[in-house]
């Protein structure tokens, strides 16, 4: 299912070889992060992506370029039928119709984080970048099933919105809300 997992960062490639055992296909990271504040996983599969789950948990075709975030499900369906999601939430997926076997998995991109800060007399906007620590809680891999994929839902009513409407970033819990 896969045909080649590449490691891409500045002035770096390199090639990932394993094996998916047990339905999971670990990506050693190691020799990047300690060489750069960001990188991608590219991820090339043998069969092209058939289905995207988008932000809102319903399946898109793949006949459009795709990004999800941190607080979007990453999960694809290629089209022999297996789904594929990461064992981490965490990074970017980005997904580009022009190549339909190619997923990349990207760490503290360009204009991920921006922090915006206003200097001078007339507010002069600058723009900077916020990379975060890179620091994996497990070594980050691809979970593959042919049955349904593993989704978790955030809210109290599964897989629904919730909203939550202030003007201060004190009650963006419910404790905080009700008091």
């Amino acid at each position: 299912m896969i045909q080649s997992v590449t490691l891409l960062s500045e002035n770096i490639k390199i090639t990932v070889d394993s094996a998916i055992k047990y339905n999971k296909f670990i990506i050693d990271c190691q020799s990047v992060i300690n060489k750069s504040s960001f990188f991608t996983i590219q991820i090339d599969f043998t069969d092209p992506v058939k289905l995207i789950r988008n932000h809102n948990y319903t399946w898109t075709d793949a006949n459009c370029d795709f990004i999800a975030n941190e607080f979007s499900p990453k999960i694809i369906k290629l089209s022999n039928g297996f789904f594929v999601q990461p064992n981490l939430q965490i990074g970017v997926w980005e997904f580009e119709k022009k190549n339909p076997s190619r997923l990349l998995w990207k760490f503290n991109p360009l204009n991920s984080k921006p922090l915006t800060f206003y200097t001078g007399n007339s507010n002069e906007k600058i723009i900077a970048q916020a990379n975060s620590q890179i620091n994996f809680i497990e070594t980050p891999a691809l979970l593959f099933s042919n049955k349904k994929p593993i989704e978790f839902s955030r809210s109290k009513i599964p897989f629904s919105a919730i909203a939550c409407f202030t003007d201060h970033c004190d009650f963006d819990t419910l404790e905080n809300l009700q008091l």
